[in-house]
């Protein structure tokens, strides 16, 4: 359907836009929360393997690192709509994490602006997730 494809286009935007979220952490310093932080793409690549071959090509290269079978849990058997739940719920706990940090007086050598925008584009995936 009509919307089925707009929110895949949506969401395939914001997870891309949390892989840049992830490299600005990085490059602000916050190394643990930018591994926190790349849960989301990580899952959200996971939910869109079969979106094309790019996106499969990605979700294979990373079933082969040890790191993220292990800590992602990445299952070829997973249905879809279990994969969209875990995405949702992970992107939802990952903006909340990122709006305390922002607003509510986190850490002081990462930039504000960026914990907001990683938190904006975790938000957004939350609530297309849920639809």
């Amino acid at each position: 359907s009509g919307k089925l494809r707009l929110l895949t286009g949506v969401l395939k935007l914001l997870v891309v836009l949390l892989v840049f979220c992830v490299v600005d952490r990085f490059y602000q310093g916050d190394f643990w929360g930018a591994v926190n932080a790349a849960a989301g793409p990580v899952t959200g690549i996971f939910l869109l393997k079969d979106e094309g071959p790019v996106w499969n090509l990605v979700y294979t290269t990373l079933t082969r690192v040890w790191l993220v079978q292990e800590c992602c849990g990445i299952d070829k058997t997973v249905p879809f709509d279990m994969a969209l739940a875990a995405f949702a719920f992970v992107v939802s706990f990952c903006a909340l994490s990122d709006t305390f940090e922002a607003f509510g007086g986190g850490l002081s050598y990462v930039n504000r602006r960026s914990l907001a925008t990683s938190a904006a584009c975790e938000a957004g995936a939350a609530v297309v997730g849920m639809q």
